[in-house]
């Protein structure tokens, strides 16, 4: 499954096997391998390719569904942090 990501998130960014290879420093044969299954990424290497992808290493893996991890991480808390200005903007309000 994680191949299958790989090649996917490589195609939504338009970029080839060598220009892939070519952000990661490899050779555009190991980018076909990866994507082949036939041969797995060191951490080191998925680091680099969830960096670039702007993802997660489990979603990258397949074992989270969430591509934008820190896109939604950051939403959720900023609307807790609106809802809390909300609240307390009303409570100053009603104290006047």
């Amino acid at each position: 499954m994680w191949n299958e990501r790989l090649r996917m998130l490589r195609e939504e960014k338009d970029l080839t096997q060598n220009e892939l290879a070519k952000l990661l420093g490899l050779n555009y044969k190991t980018i076909y391998r990866y994507e082949n299954g036939i041969c797995e990424p060191t951490l080191s290497v998925l680091v680099k390719l969830a960096a670039i992808f702007d993802t997660s290493i489990d979603y990258l893996c397949g074992i989270g569904e969430l591509k934008n991890y820190k896109n939604e991480v950051l939403s959720d808390k900023l609307k807790i942090i609106s809802n809390q200005l909300d609240n307390l903007i009303s409570s100053f309000s009603a104290k006047k």
